[in-house]
């Protein structure tokens, strides 16, 4: 018997551990979920009956009347913009889709928001006590707002300044933005992070133009 719990311990460990590396990884690489429920964005997006387009945009719709996509933010000393999650190629290799991930994002997000995603370690540590039946660490930070735009890919072309898949979410939650700033901590971009206290253009290249051109009038 204690043979057999001490195997599975061991088990649920090796996979907190996985998880917990995982969202830590994309976290600091600025990944993460974006939704809108905007009419035009969401009926563009669910009513598409492509699938394989969806996929690999890395797009969802949800049960809620909300469509979310999973990319993350290119981080180059300029012309930044939206590109693939990092190790989307590997997902297959730890038994997760982009699907899942949308799900369980989503999920954790509707429950506790943004709020505990600073704290990995901690959050790895709680999730072994509560033993097999806690549910998986997989996550990303989500910011859900109408003023979110989806925009396909461009992950070639890493450096074309003139790419337009400059989609970031630049405003989180209701019409005050309620939501932002906890968001752009969970990415690594909070105003007191490091991204932000570097004097480069990489900063400048994302919030102050980009982000000025969305609306900030409510929907």
């Amino acid at each position: 018997m204690a043979l057999c719990y001490m195997l599975n311990f061991h088990r649920i460990a090796a996979r907190r551990l996985e998880e917990y590396i995982i969202s830590t990884l994309w976290m600091n690489s600025h990944c993460y979920q974006k939704c809108t429920n905007h009419k035009n964005e969401r009926d563009a997006l669910c009513h598409n009956k492509d699938a394989a387009l969806r996929k690999k945009h890395a797009r969802r719709c949800m049960n809620d009347g909300y469509a979310c996509q999973i990319q993350c933010w290119s981080s180059q000393p300029d012309f930044n913009h939206e590109v693939s999650l990092l190790g989307h190629d590997a997902l297959k290799n730890y038994n997760l889709s982009l699907d899942l991930i949308h799900d369980l994002s989503y999920e954790r997000f509707k429950k506790h928001g943004n709020v505990d995603l600073g704290l990995p370690m901690q959050n790895f540590l709680t999730s072994l006590l509560k033993g097999i039946e806690a549910p998986s660490e997989i996550r990303l930070p989500v910011c859900q707002s109408p003023r979110n735009t989806m925009g396909d890919f461009d992950d070639v072309n890493i450096h074309n300044h003139l790419s337009n898949h400059k989609h970031f979410p630049c405003h989180c939650g209701d019409w005050r933005s309620n939501e932002t700033a906890e968001f752009q901590a969970a990415i690594g971009m909070g105003a007191n992070s490091s991204y932000m206290k570097q004097q480069n253009t990489k900063v400048i290249d994302t919030f102050p133009l980009i982000c000025p051109e969305v609306s900030l009038s409510p929907q």
